[in-house]
């Protein structure tokens, strides 16, 4: 009977080999399938490996949707859930498990989005029936590690047409993001003026969020580092975005900006000339610590 390692259980199920150590290390609580040996490992110390299909039958029983009592859940197909609630629903110990998907684009995009003006806080919901679905053809289910094709991602695609609709997860993805939380975060602060307001908010009568993919795009675009401008020759003194700044002191982006300043290593920007929003510094302000950061300080 085949055996699997935590890299190769990982690769299966969408978890780190960290992650399966860590199921594996409560399996007293959680019924994880006990290692039937070990193996020559690339460190130190030989891994563990496990009967695969003991391993898939485990993952195929949490991963059924079930009540405390171990009854199936009945709910209406078209109920509306939380991330939290989904995952319970599919039988994950971690409240935040289908949270993190959605984050690295793994999730289907919700059924309906409210957004706070006040935090810029999202609060998302996924009908029961798509998520019933989701968790029965999720990409990435049954693969092993080494294999040739690839499992696309629930919720993005490589291409598709300017006029498209896409949700945060694929636009996170065209923009470079880290994922649909960093997405959020730089769209609150300002940081995305082309997708604010988005070209949907209502589907099927419920609120959501939605950008043409061509905006999207061009925004991306916008967001490419450029050339790194010369720091010779100050010129006139206008005032630069956090944008504009980067683009002067070698950052890729205006959020790589904003860090360092909040790190205290670009003193000379940490009061903003124009405090705004956005906040703006002048020219000859950025130069000057253009040069300390060279380290030809004069």
């Amino acid at each position: 009977m085949p055996r699997v390692d935590a890299d190769e259980i990982g690769a299966a199920h969408q978890l780190t080999a960290k992650q399966v150590r860590s199921l594996y290390a409560a399996r007293k609580s959680n019924g994880f399938p006990e290692a039937k040996g070990t193996r020559p490992g690339a460190g130190k110390r030989p891994q563990s490996e496990w009967e695969e299909a003991e391993v898939d039958a485990w993952f195929a029983r949490r991963r059924k949707p079930a009540s405390a009592s171990g009854r199936a859940v009945q709910r209406d197909p078209g109920e509306l859930l939380t991330a939290a609630e989904a995952s319970r629903r599919l039988g994950y110990k971690n409240p935040a498990q289908l949270k993190t998907y959605f984050d690295k684009g793994s999730f289907i995009d919700p059924d309906e989005e409210v957004e706070s003006p006040e935090s810029g806080r999202v609060r998302r919901r996924w009908r029961a029936d798509r998520v019933d679905a989701w968790n029965e053809n999720r990409p990435g289910q049954g693969r092993r590690a080494g294999s040739s094709a690839r499992q696309p991602s629930a919720t993005t695609t490589a291409t598709g047409a300017p006029e498209d609709l896409v949700g945060a997860a694929e636009a996170s993805r065209i923009l470079g993001l880290g994922g649909v939380s960093s997405f959020d975060t730089t769209l609150y602060k300002g940081d995305l003026p082309l997708l604010t307001p988005p070209a949907s908010t209502r589907l099927n009568g419920r609120r959501v969020r939605r950008w043409r993919r061509s905006v999207v795009e061009e925004q991306a675009e916008q967001r490419r580092p450029r050339p790194q401008p010369s720091v010779e020759g100050e010129g006139d003194n206008p005032l630069l975005t956090a944008e504009e700044a980067a683009l002067l002191l070698g950052y890729a982006n205006a959020k790589s900006l904003r860090t360092m300043i909040a790190r205290g290593a670009l003193p000379h920007l940490a009061r903003p000339d124009d405090p705004g929003p956005p906040a703006r510094w002048k020219k000859a302000v950025v130069l000057a610590q253009a040069r300390a950061k060279a380290g030809h300080v004069g």
